[in-house]
């Protein structure tokens, strides 16, 4: 046989030799990724196996879910709370996301049902925390109100590493938190006093530092009127005359009723006698702030952005 033509059959196995060991080497590393499990730590510090980018992920939380939608992982969501679905995650109705039950409680054959990968709970879920961890690993990424934005992060860090978007992540972080310090520092030069309500069936309860909606003082630079309010996930209760005597230049306000689809007659506080003598009626700073996204929701990527650009758009700062 010609030299040259033994030289070029030699080639050509090579060639093809190498290709199938490319072929080979590829389709194994996509299948570590698929078969890969990696330990991350939930939010109350305990470490979890859970599989690296998963396909099947059912969430309970609003924030996690509006983050999964941040990063275009919407298809991973094979199951979420449909019940009271913020209007800004309104795509998860039609998305074939199956629902999964309500916020504080959830249904656990529909979860068993779709054989998830992985499941996601916040502080809603956490009496569940167990009883799901039969069905699939389940990762607690609930929000410490003492350090909120420390733990917002860690728990977008954590998301980012388990969906291999930890560079993506690490840029919305960055974006969030320049608008946040450029926010808390307009906060802090007006030095607008204030006071965070939710409003409740004609109830108001009052949030200090630390609280469930301590971050308006800790994170965004707000002054707060009173700091003696207790620190509590639920706030505590206060009359008008309350807010009358404290008489705060800015009263933000959450209503819990119209979140929950419940009988907002007494939601309008411009019609009480008592808080049109305030400083805030008057100077029409009673904030109103969405409560889809402050009471449902929250503690996620796109839920930080609009609560930020709330304050700014409400406040006029």
């Amino acid at each position: 046989m010609n030299k040259k033509l033994v030289g070029l059959l030699f080639s050509i196995v090579l060639v093809m030799a190498g290709c199938a060991q490319k072929t080979e080497s590829d389709a194994s590393s996509v299948e570590e990724i698929e078969n890969k499990n990696i330990t991350v730590t939930d939010a109350n510090g305990e470490s979890l196996d859970v599989p690296l980018d998963p396909e099947k992920v059912v969430v309970f939380d609003m924030g996690i879910l509006d983050t999964l939608s941040e990063l275009n992982l919407e298809d991973s969501v094979v199951g979420t709370v449909t019940e009271n679905l913020p209007e800004y995650l309104s795509q998860f109705e039609n998305s074939g996301a199956q629902s999964v039950g309500n916020l504080k409680e959830p249904d656990l054959e529909a979860v068993y049902d779709l054989d998830p990968d992985l499941i996601i709970i916040s502080g809603r879920q956490l009496d569940y925390e167990d009883k799901l961890n039969e069905i699939a690993p389940t990762l607690y990424l609930g929000l410490d109100l003492e350090n909120y934005w420390s733990s917002f992060e860690s728990n977008m860090k954590t998301i980012g590493k388990i969906f291999v978007s930890e560079s993506e992540m690490d840029s919305q972080i960055s974006t969030i938190k320049s608008n946040m310090t450029n926010l808390k520092e307009k906060a802090e030069s007006s030095n607008y006093s204030s006071l965070i309500t939710i409003l409740n069936e004609g109830s108001l309860s009052a949030f200090g530092k630390n609280s469930r909606y301590g971050m308006i003082y800790d994170e965004f630079g707000f002054t707060p009127i009173d700091t003696n309010i207790e620190a509590s996930i639920h706030g505590q209760s206060i009359s008008f005359e309350y807010v009358l005597s404290k008489d705060p230049d800015l009263l933000f306000v959450v209503d819990r009723t119209r979140a929950v689809g419940g009988d907002d007659s007494d939601s309008d506080l411009s019609k009480n006698p008592v808080i049109q003598k305030t400083t805030a009626y008057q100077k029409d700073h009673i904030i109103y702030l969405n409560p889809e996204l402050w009471y449902l929701s929250g503690g996620g990527l796109q839920s930080m952005k609009l609560m930020i650009q709330e304050i700014y758009d409400q406040v006029g700062l």
